[in-house]
């Protein structure tokens, strides 16, 4: 295990390990063209256990992400 995946993401309460299923859920949601991402955080609650909170402030990382990274 890196130390990057145990890196603690503060605005998600989240180790970097424990996000990337997320991650990796969104980046293919938005591959497929399923949804516009701005309504994806309903998407997370309804396929993993999470609050909507929880699912917005991931979505919110995501983006983040997206925006400096680019697609995954």
């Amino acid at each position: 295990m890196s130390e990057t995946e145990d890196r603690y993401i503060d605005s998600i309460n989240m180790t970097v390990r424990e996000v990337q299923p997320f991650l990796t859920y969104l980046d293919n949601l938005r591959e497929r063209g399923i949804t516009n991402m701005f309504g994806a955080s309903s998407y997370i609650t309804q396929n993993f256990d999470v609050t909507s909170t929880q699912a917005r402030a991931i979505l919110s990382y995501w983006m983040g992400k997206f925006i400096t990274e680019g697609a995954g």
